[in-house]
């Protein structure tokens, strides 16, 4: 799994659980504590946490309770209220959970490293390698040194602006559609 942070950080948890070996790529020490950024999942990504046994350490890092959200139209005099509702179509949790990027990030990244089956490295990915058309591994760079890491499956985890993802030939529209702005009453 290339890339230690939300997506990739849970990918080699869950892979790990389902009893793969795990190898997790961050070029990061540690989640960028400076970096003014909030995230809010939904119920179904609570439900997410909590099948990854990381729910209850995430609401221990101060996450809040997020139990609906509003939505403004450009020129809307009034918003949309989104209820998640109460006891609804929805497995427990009913409500999702927000707090800072860095501690989602982290408590993340804690949880996967922890996780037999689990290697947690700091490197940087530079290249795929391949056997033909299909990718079966990829070149690790560490310090001055580089190693090759042979692979069943790769994950690319490696943040909207993917490096690897362009490696691996694949390229996505970055338009922006909409922005969010979180505030707790």
């Amino acid at each position: 799994v290339v890339g230690g942070s939300i997506a990739g950080a849970a990918a080699a948890r869950a892979l790990a659980l389902a009893g793969r070996e795990v190898l997790l790529v961050e070029g990061r020490r540690a989640p960028n504590a400076q970096r003014l950024a909030g995230e809010m999942m939904h119920p179904r990504g609570a439900q997410a946490l909590m099948r990854l046994g990381l729910l209850p350490e995430v609401r221990a890092r101060g996450a809040s309770s997020i139990h609906g959200f509003a939505v403004w139209d450009d020129g809307a005099d009034e918003a949309q209220t989104l209820d998640y509702g109460r006891g609804g179509r929805l497995p427990h949790p009913d409500h999702g959970v927000s707090l800072h990027h860095h501690e989602l990030v982290g408590t993340l990244l804690l949880g996967a490293a922890s996780t037999d089956g689990v290697i947690a490295a700091q490197g940087r990915v530079v290249d795929v390698t391949q056997d033909g058309e299909r990718v079966t591994g990829v070149r690790v760079q560490q310090g001055d040194r580089e190693h090759t890491v042979q692979a069943d499956l790769v994950v690319a985890a490696d943040g909207r602006h993917s490096k690897l993802r362009r490696a691996f030939g694949l390229y996505a529209d970055l338009a922006q559609p909409s922005m969010s702005i979180g505030v707790a009453v």
